[in-house]
Order: structure tokens, then sequence, then C-alpha cells
């Protein structure tokens, strides 16, 4: 009986602690499912990097290639062992150099995560496992770009086998910019995908732009895993759990909103709190400073994924912050489709003056609530916070379409895009 394999090449998966991380284990448990011989290949570093013990891997066929890159490097003489920056840490024109740099081919490839060692190994092991399994499916993920290496050289050698190339973010943006050269970094975009049989996005914002450099571009969603409903927290509670990269991410029209809510009288301050997890604390209080609510935000810094859902599951509502430019719409985060699974209100907050696709997301799943930071209304924000305020107090559910979420979203259902 002929064996279907596949080859998975992912330096960001579990136990590493990232949010890239869960889309890569989400479709590693359906691949399991979907094939008869699956090979995982990660990095070295992921028994350096901070780990997240709420992903189980114990029984997923892993191999760790041999790296050496600037995080093993920086990880090895730290006794903080970081994974992410802060916004400000990354602030200074040094700093911002070198991080597009960093990004930018050929450094990108040999410099940065995963690098040379990385892509040798990687290339050595898939090698060995396509020679058995010649017509085998390889998916690699960016970021790192280093994945993508190792599976454009694997199905140069092996034509036969079938390539998927996902990604997470477009790497040529219009907001982020992580690259010195737009015209030499979309050169090597179109190199490296030439032989991809496929690649696969988050989002159609990513789609549009991904499809400049491939003729076949599919949007292939997170997938999402509905949590059982906890009691929500005592008082009402508005919570943030995740990054603001740099000043992509503005979460002052909710503090605006707060701060005159409660100046009116309309919201007891005692009956409120706001609570943020993730790596910029600080910089979500100041915001707070700016607006007098800071006392009511509970900074709890880095959580596990198991710890963050917690508070996702017992909070009123989820604050999602995101951007969009006429340029680049439909960033439809990670952390969407994760605040999706605790089923409670979604408060998105978009710098920016529209985007379709997010309008449309929200509208199909009655998700919440979006303001733009453009054109959004605050005395709309602010009856919107309220009427949940006096439903959370009252524990009136606000139901949201739980069962299209089921039918649509599922990781099975996505999965079977993927490979479609």
């Amino acid at each position: 009986m002929r064996q279907r394999a596949a080859l998975l090449i992912h330096y960001y998966f579990p136990p590493i602690h990232s949010i890239g991380c869960r889309r890569n284990y989400g479709f590693a448990q359906e691949w399991l499912k979907a094939f008869d011989v699956v090979k995982i290949m990660t990095t070295t570093n992921n028994g350096i990097l901070p780990k997240d013990d709420a992903l189980s891997i114990a029984s997923l066929p892993i191999v760790s290639l041999k790296t050496d890159d600037y995080r093993t490097k920086s990880l090895r003489y730290s006794k903080k062992q970081k994974i992410h920056y802060t916004a400000s840490a990354k602030e200074n024109i040094i700093s911002k150099v070198l991080v597009k740099a960093i990004h930018t081919y050929p450094l990108n490839v040999w410099v940065g995560e995963g690098g040379s060692k990385y892509i040798k190994d990687g290339i050595k092991e898939g090698t060995a496992f396509l020679r058995k399994y010649p017509e085998a499916t390889i998916y690699s993920s960016f970021r790192p770009y280093a994945d993508h290496a190792i599976a454009a050289h694997l199905k140069s050698v092996f034509p036969k086998c079938r390539w998927i190339a996902d990604f997470r973010d477009a790497d040529i943006d219009p907001l982020y910019r992580l690259y010195l050269n737009r015209w030499w970094q979309a050169r090597f975009n179109r190199k490296i995908l030439k032989t991809a049989d496929k690649v696969i996005t988050v989002s159609d914002g990513v789609t549009d732009l991904m499809s400049k450099y491939h003729h076949n571009v599919l949007t292939v969603p997170n997938g999402v895993k509905l949590r059982q409903a906890k009691p929500h927290y005592d008082p009402f509670t508005i919570s943030y759990t995740g990054s603001l990269y740099g000043n992509h991410r503005d979460p002052s029209f909710l503090f605006k909103a707060v701060q005159e809510l409660i100046s009116d009288g309309s919201i007891k301050e005692e009956n409120l709190q706001l609570i943020y997890a993730g790596k910029d604390g600080q910089q979500f209080i100041q915001y707070g400073i700016e607006y007098a609510v800071d006392h009511l935000i509970d900074n709890k810094n880095m959580l596990g994924l198991k710890e963050s859902q917690t508070i996702q599951s017992k909070s009123h509502i989820n604050l999602l912050l995101t951007s969009s430019t006429k340029e680049y719409q439909g960033i439809l985060t990670g952390k969407l489709y994760e605040y999706m699974g605790a089923q409670n209100p979604i408060l998105a907050i978009v710098k920016g003056e529209g985007d379709q696709e997010v309008d449309a997301f929200f509208d199909k799943y009655q998700l919440g609530y979006i303001h733009y930071t453009e054109n959004g209304k605050l005395q709309k924000l602010k009856d919107w916070i309220l009427n949940l305020y006096h439903r959370g107090r009252a524990e009136v559910p606000l139901k949201l379409e739980s069962e299209e979420i089921k039918k649509s979203l599922s990781w099975k259902s996505q999965f079977e895009r993927l490979i479609s």
C-alpha cells in the first residue's frame, strides 16, 4: 500500500513560547491524522528558548536541526533568555537598521533566524527523508526564511515532491517595512518561491501582497478551538494579551472612552479593571497614564498560553489591536482566532480608516465592535462598552456565532483547504 508522507519544516514549533508556534502546532495535529508518515524538523534552539508547556509535543516525530544563529548566541550568554524584545528596545536607529538588515536577503537566510548550520542540517535530514518518500509533501513556514530556503533546495533535488510555502506574515509590506531594499527583496521572493506548488497565507491582505511573487496563493486562516466558558471576573474586565509593535497598535481610544465613562458617572471606577499580558507592559501603562487610567491596569507581563487563555475566557471584553493602510488591509492576526476560542465579545481598535476584510469577518461571526482611529466615533465606542458593562454586571451573555465558527474555522476544515 502506497504511503503518504509529509515533511514539516518549522523553526518556530512548541515548546518555543511564540504565537507563531500555535499555527504550526495546530496544523501538525492534522498532518498526523491525515498522513501515514510525518517528520517535523525544527531548531535545536527549542532547548534554550523560553518554553510554553501548554502545548504537548511528546507524541510528535521531531528532529532538531543544528542551529547557531544570533538567537543561539544571545541566549547562550544571557541570563534572561529573551525571545521577544520590547518595542522600546528596537527604537534607536542602529537597532532599526539591524532589524531590517537581518530580514533582507541574503542575511535573512544565512545570518537570520536559523542560519547556515540550520539550513545545511535541514537539507541533510530532508534529503534522507525524501529518498525514502520522493513524492512527499513539504510544508515550510515563514518566519524565518531559512525554512523556505531548505524547502526550495529539497524541491529542486526531488521535483516529484509537493511544496507548500506558508506565510504567517508578508515579508514585504507597506506597514512594518522590515527590509532594506524592496526591489531586491521582491526579486529574492520570486526566485526562492519559483518552484513552490502553492503559497498559503493567513489572510486576504497577505494573499494580495504575496500574489505578486507567485501564481498560486491561497488564504488559509488559523483554526479556532472553542474553549469551555468560565465565570467572568468581578469587576468588569477588559483585557489585552498581546504586543504593541512599536507605534503600530494604539489602545488610546479605549483609555479615552473609559476615562469619559468614569468621569460622567456611567461606570464606577471600583467596578472596572484593565488587564495587560505581554512584553510591552510599560508602554501599555504609559498610554494609560495619558488618560489617568493607569491605576486600573493590572500588568501580568509575559504569560504562557494557558494563563493567557484563562484571562481571555474570564474577561467581559477582549481587546484586539491591529493596523490598516490603503496599501495593506485584511490583517487578521493570530490573536483574533485565539480570542474567538474564548467566545467573549471582542473590541478591535484598528489604527487606520477602514478595512473591509476585518469588517466582513466581524459581521459574519458576530464577534463584537470595530473602532477605526481615523474616523471612528468615540460616542459609539462608549455606548458599546457601556451596554456590555450593564449586561456583564447582570451576567447576560452576548451570543457569538459559535456554530458557524465550528463549521468553517476548525483546524480540520482549514487543513483541508491547505492540502486541497
